[in-house]
Parts: structure tokens; sequence; C-alpha cells
């Protein structure tokens, strides 16, 4: 659930609970979770959405709210499967500085933004899953020893 406060969240760094935090704000303004989150083996936060719409809108309020430095490079800021900026509406830095405050925000004042706090937003799709390799020397495991080549 949104609001626990299970062993994950105390050990997330300030970052991660401002991500979160702003989720649960827009979780709490929609009649329907479209958004998950998890974290990888450190404070990272993994957000999940099985719908394209919403993860376009989700990557719009987190560039809303966690800009890149004025002198950032889009393609070094989001990296990864970009055809999601275009679903975005953005093609440029200069598109995510018009970006318009978030429906939660009710009376649009300044809002706090946490421009070059976050590095890089990662952008993917499902994979295709696992695939047999037929030929051993393209597997990155040692067949022998199960340990990584």
């Amino acid at each position: 659930a949104f609001l626990s406060e299970s062993v994950g969240f105390l050990f997330m760094n300030a970052l991660a609970v401002t991500c979160r935090l702003l989720l649960v704000r827009r979780y709490l303004t929609t009649s329907l979770s479209q958004v998950a989150y998890t974290f990888d083996a450190g404070p990272n936060a993994v957000l999940i959405s099985h719908n394209r719409k919403a993860a376009a809108l989700l990557l719009q309020r987190l560039l809303f709210y966690f800009p890149p430095q004025a002198d950032a490079d889009l393609n070094s800021y989001v990296i990864g499967d970009k055809t999601i900026l275009q679903d975005a509406g953005i093609q440029n830095v200069k598109d995510i500085e018009a970006l318009t405050p978030p429906p939660e925000i009710k009376d649009n004042t300044q809002t706090q933004k946490y421009r070059g706090d976050v590095s890089y937003f990662i952008c993917t799709r499902p994979g295709r899953g696992p695939v047999v390799l037929t030929d051993e020397s393209r597997s990155l495991i040692n067949p022998e020893t199960g340990l990584p080549k």
C-alpha cells in the first residue's frame, strides 16, 4: 500500500521519499491506481505503469517536479526508450520548462521543484523475456561453474 511504512520505506534516501510522496499525492487524487513503485537493490525508485498514457503523464509529472539543469542534454537526462517523450509532448528541455503544474496542485501557486536532484530517468518497455541460447559463446554465464564469465 502507498501509505505503509514498511522496512523498505525506512531505507529510502530523501529523494526517494520525495518521489514517493509525490506519487501518493497523485494516487490520492485519482480514482484508480495506475502506477506502482518498488526499489532496486539501492534507494532508486522504480516506477511501473501498464498503461502507456499513464506512463506519459507520470513522466510529465516527474519532469515537472524534477527538471534537469538548464544546460542539460535531454538525451542524457532521459535515456532508454525515448519514444515516451513524444507521447508526453516533450521534444527538448524547453518543453520541460513549459510543462503546466499537475492537476493535483489546486491553486497553481509556486511549487517546489527539485532541479538537478535526479541524475537521469531510464525509460524502458518490457522485453521479449528469457531466451534459450544455442550458442554458449553468447552466454554471460560460464556453463560449467554458473558464475559470470
